[in-house]
């Protein structure tokens, strides 16, 4: 009988799997112990435009009539 060939190189260990639960907690903690890094994530934000994506949904888009009546005698 011929030995089955291992797919795994000898002494390779493979990377542990930690759930999202780990990355979360620690991302967490290191909030809690650093409470500054909540202005620093929120002036970021700000300055790549994200202020412009959150207000986006609030802004409500006018209708054909609206239009119309904005724009006057001055349409046609």
């Amino acid at each position: 009988m011929i030995p089955p060939r291992s797919l795994v190189i000898p002494g390779l260990r493979e990377r542990p799997y930690h759930p999202w639960r780990t990355d979360v907690a620690s991302a967490v903690s290191i909030v809690v112990g650093q409470p500054y890094l909540w202005l620093l994530g929120v002036l970021g934000v700000a300055l790549r435009g994200g202020i412009v994506l959150l207000a986006l949904p609030i802004v409500v888009l006018p209708t054909q009539v609206e239009v119309r009546l904005a724009l006057g005698s001055n349409l046609g």
